[in-house]
């Protein structure tokens, strides 16, 4: 039990680490994995922060409440954004994507869809060659 009191320490260093690693270095892939969840990453370092609170550990509680600040900086943008007005004369670009499944046998109608709706871009995930044959078959004069 010599270790004991230098796990609180390591926990608070290995979030804020982590936090600043997400904050600035977005480009690894355990980096990026991590991000992808960083609403989740900030509200358990702040009940960890609160925690921290309640045991009166001051510092810990004051390095994940800056820990805290700098997750929630990288996604605060996306929650404070304002409407933005489409001009009705502005030019639009109309997408859509489908995830086709390989073994998805409703072929025709999907491509009935697809151009009935007269999209600008169109994106298929998962085809197979049979999926390229019949799309390159249906779609060649539209697409």
């Amino acid at each position: 039990m010599r270790y004991k009191k230098y796990i609180l320490p390591a926990i608070t260093i290995a979030i804020f680490i982590v936090s600043v690693l997400i904050y600035f270095c977005g480009n690894f892939f355990l980096v990026m994995l991590i991000k992808s969840f960083v609403v989740q990453v900030s509200v358990c370092v702040f009940l960890i922060a609160v925690l921290f609170l309640i045991f009166r550990k001051w510092w810990h509680s004051l390095i994940n409440c800056v820990s805290f600040s700098v997750l929630f900086s990288v996604y605060a943008s996306f929650l404070f954004v304002n409407e933005v007005e489409i001009d009705g004369n502005a030019e639009q670009l109309k997408v859509m994507q489908f995830n086709v499944l390989k073994g998805n046998e409703q072929k025709d109608e999907t491509v009935e869809l697809i151009l009935s709706e007269n999209a600008d871009l169109v994106v298929l995930e998962e085809i197979d060659e049979e999926w390229g044959r019949v799309l390159e078959e249906k779609m060649t004069k539209d697409y």
